[in-house]
């Protein structure tokens, strides 16, 4: 499988398919994504004062 960085086009085309994708289940992708930062940031942050 051939990285999606070296094509732009299908990367836009694969990603706005997912983007509709979670919509119609209700979900944000920006919102997501932030929240999935957030709690690997604090994960890590948690980890390391073990």
């Amino acid at each position: 499988m051939e990285s999606l960085a070296k094509h732009p086009e299908q990367h836009d085309k694969i990603q706005k398919k997912i983007i509709n994708l979670l919509k119609r289940y209700g979900v944000d992708y920006k919102g997501a994504g932030i929240n999935v930062g957030l709690a690997i940031a604090e994960g890590c942050a948690s980890r390391s004062r073990l």
